[in-house]
């Protein structure tokens, strides 16, 4: 009898530049130490679920798809597969279509694409997630908003290429209703926080989570800094709403001088 077999695997882009959107809030080298943190949580809870799936005939490898030598380095410490992302790819879905071709079409298998910015997933909720059975499906854990996709199962991993990206819960569900495939969406707690924002850092620390990401935020005078942040967005929107009624009253002045030369004219 075949095992049944799952394929977690993990992208990540490069470190430089990593996480812009917390840069009011973090340096540069603090963003690497938190991409890295965070990829070392998602590693270690779908490593113990591919040791909680190994007692039900389930093979589970964990692998780190991405460009970064640094981050492929990483991986292999932690114990996932560092895999190198094929030179030349344009984007992200394109990576993964090609990395999930290798990975071939039986029903048996699977692949889980799960983000590495989702560091308080558990282990047991992405075994759920690789129980999934039946014929050919799309299991979709959405993020908190209900527009992103945090996780995605595919069964094969070949039964439609990924769409990551803007909106992409709708653009997985469109493509399972092209295809005709069996699709569920299936929000967890854990897994639908994907750290992008000063309030997802807040987040996490009030999280009872015990992994890397966590301890490493609490390290931090983060309150400190995310009070700083918040102040400095709101002078951004402040002198973005002071420049647009200066442009209203512009506007204004001249409709009104054009209205005046009409009258003259007339």
């Amino acid at each position: 009898m075949n095992k049944k077999r799952t394929d977690v695997v993990i992208p990540v882009k490069r470190l430089a530049g990593a996480k812009s959107r917390i840069a009011d809030v973090l340096g540069e080298d603090e963003r690497r130490e938190l991409v890295l943190a965070m990829l070392e949580d998602v590693v270690a809870a779908a490593t113990h679920a591919a040791r909680l799936a190994a007692g039900r005939s389930h093979r589970v490898d964990v692998s780190v798809l991405s460009p970064d030598p640094d981050v492929l380095a990483f991986a292999n410490r932690i114990g996932s597969r560092g895999l190198v992302e094929r030179p030349g790819v344009a984007s992200l879905n394109e990576a993964l279509a090609a990395t999930l071709a290798e990975l071939g079409g039986r029903v048996d298998s699977a692949a889980l694409v799960l983000h590495a910015d989702t560091p308080l997933g558990t282990a047991d909720e992405l075994a759920t997630l690789m129980a999934c059975d039946g014929e050919p499906v799309m299991v979709i854990v959405p993020d908190r908003v209900g527009r992103g996709t945090n996780a995605l199962l595919l069964r094969p991993p070949i039964v439609v290429p990924p769409r990551f990206g803007s909106d992409s819960l709708a653009q997985h569900l469109g493509a399972a209703r092209a295809h005709e495939l069996a699709v569920r969406v299936c929000p967890l707690d854990g897994v639908g926080l994907d750290v992008d924002t000063p309030d997802d850092l807040a987040a996490v620390l009030r999280s009872d989570a015990d992994g890397r990401t966590r301890r490493f935020l609490a390290g931090l005078d983060l309150a400190g800094r995310l009070s700083l942040a918040r102040e400095r967005a709101s002078d951004r929107r402040s002198r973005s709403s002071f420049r647009g009624g200066d442009s209203d009253r512009r506007m204004i002045d001249v409709k009104r001088a054009t209205a005046r030369k009409r009258v003259d004219e007339r």
